[in-house]
């Protein structure tokens, strides 16, 4: 089961992508079956034009509980399930932008051309 960092987080990831929404569930039911952890929300909307979170088509879920190559595993596997459809884009990342290595999960615009 879904947990979230905040509470604010739980309703605004009520207002994420429909496809977004399923492929974090699928994250996290996959860290439950795998690992017994089950997936933590540590950011859904941010205040950011040129953010992803800005359009919420972007979270990002806590991984601290698992080893890189556990991490590796599901970003192999979700990337797989759920290609990002664009270039060289995935759909899921795992990385540290500054705050601590977590999974950077994202979707693409609707309108967005496949390339």
């Amino acid at each position: 089961m879904l947990k979230f960092k905040a509470d604010h987080m739980r309703e605004e990831f009520s207002l994420v992508d429909k496809k977004l929404r399923r492929i974090v569930t699928a994250i996290d039911a996959v860290m439950d079956a795998l690992y017994n952890e089950g997936a933590v929300i540590t950011s859904v909307y941010r205040d950011d034009p040129r953010s992803t979170h800005y359009y919420y088509r972007a979270v990002d879920v806590r991984t601290r509980e698992l080893s890189d190559e556990e991490c590796m595993n599901i970003v192999y596997l979700m990337n797989l399930m759920f290609p990002y459809g664009k270039g060289a884009y995935q759909t899921v990342l795992y990385h540290n932008a500054g705050s601590g290595w977590h999974f950077h999960v994202q979707v693409r615009a609707e309108h967005d051309e496949e390339v």
